[in-house]
């Protein structure tokens, strides 16, 4: 399909559907597995209306050791958005 193609076969109830998901990795199950230390990186939804909170609570629940950062004015592609920023946050991660 062309470009044009898939514009016009898109379907915004696809999009409002898809704003309404959570993180992919909600199971605390698999969550409470990981035995490494878990750097978080958050920023706002990239789809209007996103609720990050279950995830969040799944996250911050079920991990053995853990740390979040949320990068509130930034969108999804936050290591681009604010480079800077995260690289100071992966790097402080790292040498604690």
């Amino acid at each position: 399909m062309s470009f044009v193609e898939t514009q016009a076969a898109f379907d915004p109830a696809v999009f409002r559907h898809a704003a309404k998901l959570g993180y992919l990795f909600e199971a605390p199950d698999v969550i409470a597995q990981i035995a490494a230390p878990v750097l978080l990186l958050t920023a706002r939804s990239m789809m209007p209306g996103g609720d990050i909170t279950a995830g969040l609570a799944a996250f911050e629940t079920h991990w053995r050791e853990g740390r979040r950062i949320h990068f509130e004015d930034t969108g999804y592609f936050l290591m681009f958005d604010q480079f800077e920023s995260f690289v100071t946050a992966l790097k402080d991660f790292l040498r604690a």
